[in-house]
């Protein structure tokens, strides 16, 4: 979806404020080097589909914290305008399975919101444990995402810490906004955005654990 919440124009300006402090690290892939291992990172990560009215529509990706329950990028879903999204649909990894979803709640602060299953189904076998240690700047974290066909990560440290903001030192395109950012297997926060400066091609930004821990709470 192309919509661009206040969260991520603040992490563009973050991210010009920091190029005295911030540090580039280069990609990291080791992390997850077995298939193993790679199976834990994505087994709570979906892939979500919306379609709007109109006809128009996108997709993103987005992680489970329950057996019913997911959070995403709140952009993901907003991008049908004020007629909102007519159906919206999540894919678990690894499944071949497709549940429709609702939203369910609207964090107050970041660019984040919680969907929940429509119906009576648990689909969701796997879900991500919330972070509790502080984050900061230098922690190696992952970004567990859907790619245009396909599931994949992209392993990095941040680069920058701010109070609604992490800058993630890795590569970010379309379709990855609401995917889960992990430090030690945790979910510290969710993909929003990525950089549109030419130099900076290398920088992604999340929507940090406390501003949408509210979603966590669940019913």
């Amino acid at each position: 979806m192309k919509a661009i919440s206040a969260s991520c124009l603040l992490a563009l300006v973050a991210l010009m404020a920091c190029s005295s402090s911030c540090r580039h690290h280069p990609t990291v892939r080791v992390p997850y080097d077995t298939a193993a291992a790679r199976e834990r990172l994505y087994s709570s990560t979906v892939r979500l589909a919306v379609q709007c009215i109109d006809g128009s529509g996108g997709w993103g990706s987005g992680v489970a914290v329950s057996t019913r329950h997911v959070l995403t990028a709140r952009h993901v879903i907003d991008g049908c305008g004020e007629a909102g999204p007519w159906i919206i649909t999540a894919s678990p990894y690894g499944r071949p399975l497709t549940v429709e979803m609702v939203v369910d709640k609207i964090a107050r602060g970041g660019d984040a919101a919680r969907l929940v299953v429509v119906g009576t189904q648990s689909p969701f076998r796997d879900y991500a444990a919330p972070g509790m240690a502080p984050v900061s700047d230098g922690n190696l974290v992952c970004a567990s995402v859907f790619d245009p066909s396909f599931f994949m990560y992209r392993c990095g440290y941040l680069v920058g810490v701010s109070a609604d903001t992490l800058i993630l030192g890795f590569r970010i395109v379309g379709g990855n906004s609401g995917g889960p950012v992990f430090r030690d297997g945790e979910l510290i926060g969710l993909v929003v955005a990525r950089s549109v400066h030419p130099d900076r091609q290398h920088v992604g930004f999340a929507v940090p654990l406390h501003q949408f821990r509210e979603l966590l709470e669940l019913p």
